[in-house]
């Protein structure tokens, strides 16, 4: 069996573009999310800010950072970048006719990793 892991660091958005706050709930279903699948997660509550250009602007993102430790295994990274997924496009609760009135992140997911280490 392989002792490879590979270290998840997700970003998440802690405002929208409007400046509105997310709400902790939808913080607290992402942890959640990731306890459910993997059996662990560390979540940062500290405040990271994040800066980005694009289009000669500089902007600014205040974020929080979960990182998760999985097996290293084709179907964590599909199931990951899944999750990912459904950050950027407001989808974090599965429910659609909640995600409906979400304001889309507009690249509000800032994606770092993977980090490979052994156990």
């Amino acid at each position: 069996m392989s002792s490879r892991w590979r270290r998840f660091e997700v970003l998440l958005p802690l405002q929208f573009n409007d400046g509105r706050d997310v709400p902790g709930e939808w913080l607290a279903d992402a942890v959640l999310q990731i306890v459910e699948r993997f059996g662990a997660a560390s979540y940062e509550t500290q405040r990271i800010e994040g800066y980005w250009r694009r289009g000669g602007a500089t902007y600014r993102d205040t974020l929080a950072r979960l990182v998760i430790d999985v097996p290293d295994t084709p179907k964590n990274r599909r199931w990951m970048k899944a999750f990912k997924q459904r950050w950027k496009t407001g989808e974090l609760s599965g429910d659609d006719r909640v995600t409906a009135t979400r304001p889309p992140h507009n690249h509000r997911l800032q994606w770092t990793g993977p980090a490979e280490r052994s156990l």
